[in-house]
C-alpha cells in the first residue's frame, strides 16, 4: 500500500431477486359494475406477482357488513375470468351467486385475494356495489268502471298490490 486514498470503485455488482415461494399479489385495480337485480360483473387487472407459483384460484369475499364481519365466500378458477380485449391487461368475471343470492338494493362491499399452491395472498381495496333492476309486476291488478250509465263512462278505478320486490330502486 502506498499510503494514498483506496480505490472505492471496486464494488461488486448490485443483485435483485425476488424470493420464490411466497403468496401472490392481489389483484389490482378491482372495479365492479351492475348488471341487474341478482348480478354483477367484476374487473380486475391480474397481480402483478405470482409469488413463483401459478395462480391457480381467485378468492372473493363480499359482504352487507364493511367489516366483513359476515363475509362469504366464493372461490372460482383462475381460468374463469376473461381477458377483455383491447383493456389494458383487465380481466372480468360474472358474479351471480345463488346460495344466498344477492338481494336488490342492498350495499354490497367486495375484496378479491390471489391464490397458488402456497396459499392465499392478501385481499384487493374493497369496492362497493347496489344490485338494481326492474321491480316485479304487481301481484294483483283489477280494472273497475260503471256497468251502465246515461252519460259517458269517463271514468275508471285501477287497483294493484304492491310488488314483491322493488328491485332495488
Amino acid at each position: 500500500s502506498d499510503g494514498g486514498p483506496k480505490d472505492n470503485t471496486k464494488w461488486s455488482t448490485i443483485v435483485s431477486k425476488m424470493t420464490s415461494y411466497q403468496v401472490p399479489d392481489p389483484p389490482m385495480a378491482l372495479d365492479i359494475k351492475v348488471l341487474g337485480r341478482t348480478g354483477a360483473q367484476i374487473l380486475f387487472d391480474w397481480p402483478k406477482r405470482n409469488g413463483g407459483s401459478q395462480i391457480s384460484r381467485f378468492l372473493v369475499h363480499y359482504d352487507t357488513s364493511e367489516d366483513f364481519s359476515s363475509a362469504i365466500e366464493l372461490i372460482f378458477e383462475s381460468t374463469q375470468p376473461e381477458k377483455l380485449a383491447e383493456s389494458g391487461g383487465k380481466y372480468i368475471f360474472d358474479f351471480a351467486p345463488t346460495d344466498p343470492p344477492l338481494i336488490p338494493g342492498s350495499k354490497y362491499f367486495l375484496k378479491m385475494s390471489a391464490m397458488n399452491t402456497i396459499g392465499t395472498g392478501v385481499f384487493s381495496k374493497t369496492k362497493s356495489f347496489v344490485p338494481s333492476g326492474p321491480p316485479d309486476p304487481p301481484i294483483f291488478s283489477s280494472l273497475s268502471t260503471l256497468e251502465f250509465s246515461k252519460s259517458p263512462i269517463t271514468e275508471a278505478t285501477v287497483s294493484w298490490m304492491t310488488p314483491a320486490s322493488t328491485g332495488g330502486n
